[in-house]
């Protein structure tokens, strides 16, 4: 794209991805690129619903996955959460923001 259109040095790029892919050797690639944000979607940080919802990895890798990408330098990031799965309730989604503020992604964006 960069060959064909200018952009702002300012632009933000960003990639979504699924914790699962966020390996050590990926997030380093990341780092090298011009992508400046991460969209991650976790979905939950519970096995229960991930299981529901099929999804590749468990809820330790969701954690792992948002910290290993601040420690490759990504500030901006955001990430996906489900509400309202059969499998969830509001105590677990009050658990679900409380992970979400204490891996201090609030600061840096919007979680709807």
């Amino acid at each position: 794209v960069l060959k064909y259109f200018s952009f702002k040095n300012d632009i933000e790029i960003t990639l979504e991805a699924n914790p699962d892919d966020l390996d050590k050797n990926f997030l380093k690639g990341l780092s090298d690129s011009l992508v400046n944000r991460l969209s991650i979607g976790t979905q939950s940080f519970f096995d229960e619903d991930l299981k529901l919802m099929n999804r590749a990895h468990n809820a330790s890798e969701a954690e792992s996955s948002i910290k290993r990408a601040q420690d490759f330098g990504f500030e901006n990031l955001s990430i996906d959460l489900i509400y309202g799965s059969p499998t969830s309730n509001l105590e677990i989604w009050k658990e679900n923001l409380n992970k979400t503020v204490s891996s201090k992604l609030l600061a840096n964006s919007c979680i709807i």
